[in-house]
Parts: C-alpha cells; structure tokens; sequence
C-alpha cells in the first residue's frame, strides 16, 4: 500500500534555518523485489513566492534547512520516496506547512550623548538605526551609579523618542547606555556604549589670602549641604608665567592652607577645587596674590674706576636676590682704616636710584687711601637695607699744575715756527714734561707728545718742523707732573689757544692737465687744469709752456703765456694744423714781491686736427667684369692736412640708395656688383686726426659687362647622307633677368678633312649641308652674347655620322651585271622629303629673325 507523510514540525528555529522532525513510513528494507521506501524529500521555498521548489533529498527522519532569510514565512513540503523499478509510482503527493523563521538581533544604538549637564538634570540624545528586517524596534535606558555598580534608573523611552531628560544628583559620577529592544521577540536585544560623566554643582569661593615677604595663608569657603560629601580639598600653587605647578597638604576638609617659602616680591597663582566621595572633583577656583618684599641682597662686584685726586667713581652690578623693587642705593666712602661696624647705614656719601649702578663720589682728599662700601635699599614702609657689599680699596691721585704761562711764538716760516712759554706759578711734585699741541685752524688737536716729542721741564721753547705752508695753526701747551705710585704723569689743563700762519713757497705741480674735445681746431684748442693738491700759498696766476719740434726732430720751447689771474684755463692760438706739441703748466705764488714758480706737470701732447682736404684728381674707371669694377684716382692737391683714407660710394643708376668702402691706397676693385648694369662711383678724401673732415667727391659712371651664357642644353642631330641638322635648347638658367641682352650660337662642324663654322640668332636649330657622305664629325654649339665685351659660355658636344650613299647593281641584256651610281627611287624621295621640310623650318625661323633689330655678327660665306 503506497503510504504518505504527516506535516513536518519545527524543531529548533533561526532568524537563518530552521531544524526539522519529519513523520514519515519508516524506511522498509525487504527483499529488493518489493516496492519499499527507500529516501524522504523535503521541498520548500518563500510562501509569497510563485518559484519552483528547491528540494533537499535525505535518508533519515530529521533535518536541517539552512541559508534563509530572517523573519520570513516559508512553504515547506515532505514526501517518501520509492523504488522506480517495481512500484507504479514513484512517490506519493507530499504533505505541506507553513513556517516562519526568526527575525534578527535589533541594531545597536549609535551616538549616545550627554547634553546639558547642570546639577541636578541631563539630557541624553542617540540614534535608533532601522530594523533590517522591517520590526518595530523600542528603546530601553540605563542609569548606574559606577562606583558601587547601582543600577538607579531603567527606563523605557516612549513612542519613537531619541532624546529624553534624566533627573540626578547634584555632583555625582553616573554611567548611561541605551538597549534596542524587538517589538515582535522582546527577548533580542543589543545594547550601545556606556557614557560616562558627573553632574555639576558649587565650586570653593571666597578665596583670601594674607601674604608676608616668604609666605601666604589661602582660605575659602564652600557649600555647607555638600560639606558633608567632602573627603579633601586640592590646592595647586606656581610662580605666575611658570605652570610647575606644586601642591600643598590642606589637612583634611579644613578651608585653609598655609604656603611658605615662598620667593619675596613674587606673583603667584593658586588654584583649589574640593574632591567630594566617589572621587568627584568640583570646579576649579583661581586666585593670584603677590609675596612682600624683603631686604634684597648685597650688591656685587664693587670697583672703583676714574681715580682722581677729589673725587672717584664707583660701579657695581645689582643683587643677585633684588627681593623687591630695587628703591636705591647708597654708597659709603671712609678712611682705610675704618671697620664695617663705624658705617651708618643710614647715612652714605652718594645715594643714586635703583636703575644706576654708578656713582660718583667727590669732596675728597688728594693723595689719601679710601675704602668704599655699597648697599642695596627696597621700601615697603620702612627701608630695607642690604648688607654691605664692597669693600674696595683705593687712593686719590695727586693734583696737576697750574697751566704754562704767556705762550708766543717766532721765527716762521713756510715749514717751521718756534714757540716759547713760562714755568707754571703751581707746580705739584716734579715738573717732568711740557706737552706741546699743535692742530690746523678748524680741526681737531694734535697731540704732539703722542708721538714722543714732548719738552723736558727745564726747557721753555721748542721748535716745530715740517708743517705746511701757508696754513693756520693753533698750538696749546701742558705742564706734566710725575707721581710716585703709580709711576705715571699728571698734565695741568692747557694754555689758551696760540694763533699763526705759516708763510707761501712754491706750490705742488697742476694735475688733471686736459684738452677740450669741443674747442680742439687746426689752429687752437683751449687748457684746462686743476689745482695743485698742495698750494702752499695764495696762487697768483700759472705759465703755460708749449714745444715743438725743430727740424732736427727734437722739442723746443717755442713760446709761454701768462694767465692774468688764477682761471684755470687758457686758449692756445696760432698753431699749425695737424702738428704735435707738448704742453705744460706751473704755478705761480708770490710772498712779499718773490715769485715761486712751482714745477711743471708732466706733458701732455696735443695734436691739431687736420683741415678740410681737396677734391682727389684724375678718377679713371681701369678695368671691368660681370661684378666689379676698378676705380683708380690721383692724391688731392697739397695743403695742410693728411688724407687718412679715402671713402669710395657706389649705387646703381636712378638707385638713390649707396654703398661705401674705406681705403687707403689710390685704386679699388669694387666687388658684388650686378651684371649689366650702369653704376654712379664717387671718390673723397678723409682726414682722421682728433675730427674727421670729408672733401668734397669726383665722380664717374661706369658699366659692369654682361653675365657669360651658360651651356645650350638637349643638343640632338638628325644625320642625311651630306647633312647634318643639329638642334638644342636654350643654356640655363636664361638670362631673362636682363632685357638688353641677346644670346646668339655659334655651331661648328669638323672632321679629319673639314670644318664650318657658322654663327646664328635663332631659332635654336640648324642644318649644315654639303658635307661628305659616310664621314663622323664633332658638332659644337657655344652660346655668347653681343655686349660691349662678348661673353662665350661653355659648349655643348655632341658627335655624328653622315649617311653612306645607296649602291645599284643592274644586269644587262648579255648577263653582265652593271653597278649604276643612280640613287633608288625610295632614296631619292626621301632625302628631298628632309631637305624640303628644313628648308621650310629653316625660311621660317629666319623671316622671325629678319624682323630683330639687331643683325647677325660672324656669318661666313658658306652661310650667306
């Protein structure tokens, strides 16, 4: 009997498979010869879907569907399976259910945050992603205290709400997280990240401070409800602009502290916040205070410089510890053998302010051994003063003397002056030196004895030497004082100043001796010059000397001119063009009616420029070619000037454009010309000494010849049996660029025996008859044109042979052969079927060569 399958059941369930219980007729396993059931099929697919089924074929009573889609309802068919061979059926009809798989873990919520955070309240805002299986999903939110792991809140967000607002306490630590909950399957879930954070609440305040120069108490206040929860408080102090920060021990919920050694006059920063339980920290406070000052430290480095004999000046560098504003310091001079116990501190010889670090001490004794001492003062109601820094030792020097007495002066000259003085009324010690300054009027004073030329103390005059001329001087004089200790030398305040001038002598040579370009001519130029560098005097005028040369070529002082005042510049007249002379000028200064001529300056050659030269003689045109021309001409008349060169100008005829060449002989190949054609030459002479003078032109016309043809080209020959008729084109390139010429050939026949020549115009063909039959010969044809000078180009060959005549061989009547000399009939036709067709051609072409203007040249009696 065919046995069928009772509906599947669900064994286990997944948002991907499902595992399935099948009731079906247990497998029979008898002889081979009865139907018995041998497999199940179990065939399923989407219960929405039209598809076929997919079917899974198995052996036992339970299976698995796996790789379905979450949450969605699927048709699922069982049917057994028989053996084929011996049943009529293969299968029974399946029986079917409907089944539907799980849906899938809700998203995790994503981007919790917590927003407004106050003491009491926060809002906690997130994103919800969609279901992928198209579910409701709800939210669920956490609250838990972290320390003690208290779960305080759990609440479920209504609706679709992603933002909501918690109540808490004030300063406390929680912890927040949103669960995603399926509406369809309450028990998936999936759960965001935990948030961390702590509400808000009061924060320390009225921080006061009260400072001395080494430490600060702090003191604050804060909220009395939240006393309770305080375990400590933080406080963190550090010099303002450095954020090493340092801690200090409050002692428990005490509200003060106590900071010490702290730096006098210094800015500090404080911060405290109280640490409530559960580790919560409140809201920093700041507050600033700034430390007392104190006593600074003793000044350093205390010398003494600029020892004098009543007064002495001391430097120091400020304190290592200013402790404060620095206000002043005061500095203490007393008698070496003073102690430190006799100083007053309140009285000192110099106060000076906080900002120096000098002083100057003064009302002292010459001559006496001090000890200085330096202390550094701060003012904050009172002066506190340092201790005393110093104890420098020195001793004042001994006074100068008096100046010299009634300075004079004698005998001078242009390089000396003797000046003389008195021996002080005051004198210090020993007299040792006199010092002698002597400075040119407007500059600073020189100090004589810096170069070792001092006076002895004995001595009341001294010579000065090598000054210079004719300039004013000022001369003061010191009287030196030498000390014991240290071995050094004390100069009294000099002398009121000492005028005088030295006297004029001959002054240096001029320099800068120069023509002017501008003013140079054949017959005069004009000098100028600068003045000597060293004038020694008032220069009165100056000599300009001028040489020649004399016939035995060598420099003659010719003449001398005198300036009339001191100009520097002088116009030299009545020269000779083009000539060299020398030139010089000296200076002249005159003391009491003596001249001093200086010496003169080197020479300077000048050298007149030349005049205008003559028209040059005789210009002959020598010679020409296709592309130049020879040119000659003769020295222009004598006069006085040098021709330097010669400048040679050229263009074509009605062509205003020019060219031109410098020479400097008498005759020129003007090269790069054009063929056939008339040229306008010009010639003049140039001088070219300092300026350049051009005559005036000669000029001539002349033509350069015609260009050479080239070879005629294609040169061919029809040969008859005593003519030959040559034929060839024109030479190239052809001479079509220039209208005036005419090209004519000349065609020459030769062999062993004979040679014709004839000469033709055109047309480019020619035939030469009565020639001999049977006979070689060259044929050339040259072509040359008809100018004023024939021009022959290069030739074109060829070589041919003149036909051989027929031969006729005739038998008589008797047998006999006969050999006539009778051209065939064929032969004679066709030599006169040639001879008329050139002789037409050849009527032709001259009838067209008749009409040309020009007749024929070279044609010889066999032509004619």
């Amino acid at each position: 009997a065919i046995q069928q399958c009772s509906a599947a059941t669900v064994t286990t369930r997944s948002p991907t498979s499902f595992g399935l219980s099948l009731a079906c007729p247990p497998v029979d396993i008898r002889s081979p010869h009865t139907c018995d059931i041998r497999k199940y099929a179990v065939q399923y697919r989407v219960a929405t879907s039209k598809q076929a089924f997919q079917e899974k074929v198995v052996s036992t009573s339970s299976t698995n569907l796996k790789h379905l889609t979450s949450y969605t309802e699927y048709e699922v068919c069982v049917k057994a399976m028989y053996m084929q061979h011996y049943c009529q059926s293969s299968s029974v009809s399946p029986t079917c259910v409907f089944l539907r798989t799980q849906p899938r873990s809700p998203p995790q919520p994503m981007a919790v945050n917590v927003i407004g955070i106050t003491d009491t309240k926060a809002t906690v805002t997130w994103d919800q992603p969609a279901h992928p299986d198209g579910i409701s999903v709800r939210n669920n939110m956490t609250i838990m205290k972290p320390q003690r792991n208290i779960v305080v809140a759990i609440g479920l967000v209504k609706g679709m709400e992603r933002r909501t607002v918690i109540n808490l306490r004030i300063l406390t630590r929680y912890k927040v997280w949103i669960v995603a909950i399926n509406e369809e399957k309450p028990q998936q879930t999936s759960s965001s990240d935990k948030i961390e954070f702590v509400t808000t609440g009061p924060s320390p305040h009225g921080l006061a401070s009260k400072v001395t120069s080494s430490s600060a108490e702090i003191s604050w206040d804060f909220a009395k409800e939240l006393q309770s929860r305080v375990t400590s408080y933080l406080v963190k102090y550090s010099e303002l602009g450095d954020r090493t920060w340092k801690t200090a021990d409050s002692e428990g919920i005490k509200m003060s502290v106590t900071l010490s050694d702290l730096k006098s006059y210094t800015s500090y920063g404080v911060e405290v916040e109280g640490i409530l339980d559960s580790d919560v920290h409140t809201k920093t406070v700041s507050h600033s205070f700034t430390t007392n000052q104190s006593a600074p430290s003793p000044p350093r480095d205390v010398k003494v410089r600029n020892v004098l004999s009543r007064e002495v000046t001391t430097v120091w560098s400020p304190p290592t510890l200013a402790n404060g504003q620095l206000a002043m310091y005061r500095v203490f001079v007393m008698i070496s053998t003073s102690s430190v116990s006799n100083v007053d501190h309140r009285k000192g010889n110099s106060t000076v302010s906080g900002s120096e670090t000098s002083a100057i001490i003064t009302s002292l004794t010459p001559n006496t051994r001090y000890k200085v001492w330096v202390a550094a003062i701060n003012v904050e109601g009172r002066e506190l003063i340092s201790k005393l820094g110093g104890s420098s030792a020195f001793t004042t020097n001994v006074e100068a003397s008096s100046p010299p007495r009634n300075v004079t002066y004698f005998n001078v000259t242009s390089r000396s002056v003797v000046v003389q003085w008195l021996r002080p009324l005051t004198v210090h010690g020993t007299l040792f030196k006199y010092n002698v300054s002597l400075s040119v009027s407007g500059q600073e004073l020189y100090r004589m004895h810096r170069r070792g030329k001092l006076v002895d103390g004995h001595i009341l005059f001294l010579r000065l030497e090598k000054l210079i001329p004719f300039t004013e001087y000022r001369v003061q004089v010191q009287a030196g004082t030498i000390m014991s200790s240290p071995s050094r030398v004390l100069w009294s305040d000099p002398t009121e100043m000492v005028t005088f001038t030295t006297k004029q002598t001959f002054s240096s040579q001029p320099h800068g001796l120069r023509v002017e370009t501008n003013t140079l001519t054949s017959r005069s130029f004009w000098l100028q010059w600068q003045v000597p560098k060293r004038p020694n005097g008032d220069i009165q005028f100056y000599i300009v000397y001028l040489y020649e040369k004399n016939v035995s070529s060598n420099w003659t002082l010719t003449r001398f001119h005198r300036t009339t005042d001191s100009a520097r510049e002088a116009e030299v007249m009545g020269l000779t063009p083009y000539t060299k002379y020398k030139v010089a000028v000296a200076a002249v200064n005159i003391e009491n009616g003596e001249e001093f001529v200086s010496q003169r300056n080197r020479w300077m050659i000048v050298m007149t420029l030349d005049e205008e030269p003559n028209r040059p003689s005789n210009c002959l045109l020598r010679d020409t070619s296709e592309v130049a021309l020879h040119v000659s001409w003769h020295y222009p008349l004598p006069g006085d000037y040098k021709v330097a060169f010669y400048e040679i100008s050229y263009s074509p005829l009605r062509n205003l454009r020019y060219h031109s060449i410098l020479v400097r002989n008498e005759s020129v190949w003007i090269k790069n010309l054009l063929p056939d054609t008339e040229y306008n030459v010009s010639v003049r002479a140039v001088t070219n000494n300092t300026a350049v003078f051009f005559g005036p032109p000669c000029y001539l016309t002349a033509r350069t010849r015609t260009r050479a043809p080239g070879a005629p080209t294609k040169c061919r020959v029809i040969a008859g049996v005593t003519s030959l008729i040559v034929g060839w084109s024109a030479p190239a390139p052809a001479l079509t660029d220039y209208k005036s010429t005419t090209v004519y050939y000349e065609v020459a026949f030769q062999s062993q025996l004979h040679y014709h020549r004839s000469v033709k115009k055109a047309p480019e063909m020619f035939e030469q008859t009565n020639l001999l039959s049977a006979t070689t010969y060259n044929v050339t044809v040259t072509a040359f044109t008809n100018s004023t000078v024939l021009s022959s180009g290069p030739a074109c060959r060829v070589m041919a042979r003149t036909k051989e005549q027929d031969v006729i061989k005739a038998s008589d009547s008797d047998g006999s052969s006969v050999v006539k000399g009778t051209v065939s009939a064929i032969g004679v036709l066709s030599c006169l079927l040639v001879i008329a067709l050139t002789a037409v051609v050849y009527l032709v072409r001259n009838s067209a060569s008749v009409k040309e203007s020009e007749p024929e040249v070279g044609v010889d009696n066999e032509m004619e």
